[in-house]
């Protein structure tokens, strides 16, 4: 009778456990990347920031310079200062799109990985309690490393 009433639970209830495992995933990769996306940003800025800083620097050096000679030779650093600055920006918005597609392309990997998890896979039914199953992995992510 318990077999059966335990086939029954599982039968009702599995769907319905997946469903909160693809949810938990979903909000734990949007706080991650959110995270991730936040520290990258930054550590660009600060980056972009300092080069402006020194382009800037340069500028005034150019300005107070004594001879056009050492003029036009920081004017021409200030130059290369930003456009270092500018690549950081540049490199900055390209990160942001690759992480947002990487987020997404890891949560549907996600979700498509846990509709696929059988409920034997991860929980031992074979006492009379059910128990998550120790060790291997349960997710299958990567279609070049398959269980």
């Amino acid at each position: 009778m318990w077999k059966e009433i335990k086939k029954l639970l599982v039968d009702l209830l599995w769907p319905q456990i997946k469903d909160v495992i693809k949810k938990l995933m979903r909000e734990f990769s949007g706080w991650m990347f959110t995270k991730v996306k936040e520290m990258i940003q930054h550590r660009k800025t600060e980056s972009a920031n300092k080069a402006e800083a020194k382009a800037y620097e340069a500028s005034e050096k150019s300005r107070t310079a004594e001879t056009d000679d050492e003029a036009r030779q920081h004017e021409a650093v200030a130059k290369v200062w930003r456009e270092v600055a500018e690549m950081f920006r540049q490199e900055n918005e390209a990160l942001q799109v690759e992480l947002e597609l990487l987020r997404r392309n890891s949560d549907s990997k996600a979700e498509h990985a846990v509709a696929r998890l059988a409920f034997d896979q991860a929980i031992d039914e074979s006492g009379e309690e059910f128990k998550v199953k120790e060790g291997g992995q349960l997710l299958q992510l990567d279609e070049r490393n398959p269980k």
